[in-house]
């Protein structure tokens, strides 16, 4: 199986207008060196998280991981199809948070799942304790396409994670028993019935593991959509985004 990158979205980085969030949300531009951090102790490429929005009195941050290849150690860049596909997801999850959820995009050091050394896994582990450095009590939600999706898996049972949204998501049969749930998880599983690149049927296999962990799931089957989520983008988007806004909700 291989996974192939594609599509792409945009981010001009400006801040909102006079009289918008601005005044409860710290709004980050791509050039801002406080913006992004890397992985300071790691020879070869390394991973980075760009915050989106760091709010100063957040309730909730989401973490949004974009997808890959099967094998590659290339440098991953921000400017890859599988990255910026991502951006808007971070872009609407920023906006219906309405100032009171941070957002913050991992870029991952290298384009590869590589297994054996499984770098995406390694990678968002450095950016879950890089948030909870920002944001130590807050629940986490987790964003996941693709190869982002299989390494989300092997996240669902790390600290503060309430909530993971799997985007068409690549489900190798041998992780479903690694797979751990944190209590009161709650999952969106979208997958396109046209996805030719992952089967959309491995999908359930991940719905099953996590409702025999006690998640509450969600698990819905797109007719129209394929791998790249271009076809319907807002779709996928807005439901993700609404998604997290009710599952990361302060309960009582």
């Amino acid at each position: 199986m291989t996974v192939r990158p594609g599509g792409v979205g945009t981010h001009d980085g400006q801040a909102p207008r006079s009289g918008s969030l601005a005044d409860i949300v710290e709004v980050v531009r791509p050039d801002d060196d406080a913006a992004v951090t890397e992985e300071p102790r790691r020879t070869g490429p390394r991973p980075a998280l760009r915050w989106v929005v760091r709010p100063r009195r957040a309730r909730a941050v989401v973490l949004v991981l974009h997808g890959g290849s099967e094998r590659s150690t290339s440098a991953a860049r921000w400017w890859d199809p599988a990255v910026l596909r991502m951006v808007p997801f971070a872009l609407e999850s920023a906006a219906r948070g309405r100032g009171r959820v941070a957002v913050a995009q991992l870029r991952f050091g290298v384009r590869g799942w590589n297994e054996g050394v499984e770098d995406p896994v390694r990678d968002a582990r450095w950016a879950l304790r890089r948030i909870r450095a920002h944001y130590p009590d807050l629940p986490i939600g987790i964003i996941g396409h693709s190869m982002g999706g299989r390494t989300l898996l092997h996240l669902t049972g790390s600290r503060n994670v309430a909530a993971a949204v799997f985007l068409a998501p690549w489900v190798p049969e041998e992780d479903l028993p690694r797979v751990r749930a944190n209590r009161g998880l709650q999952v969106l599983l979208l997958h396109g019935r046209l996805d030719l690149v992952v089967r959309p049927d491995h999908s359930e296999l991940a719905a099953q593991r996590y409702r025999e962990l006690g998640a509450q799931v969600t698990h819905l089957e797109l007719p129209y959509g394929q791998h790249s989520m271009m076809v319907g983008a807002k779709h996928w988007h807005r439901r993700t985004a609404r998604f997290l806004r009710e599952a990361l909700r302060p309960r009582g």
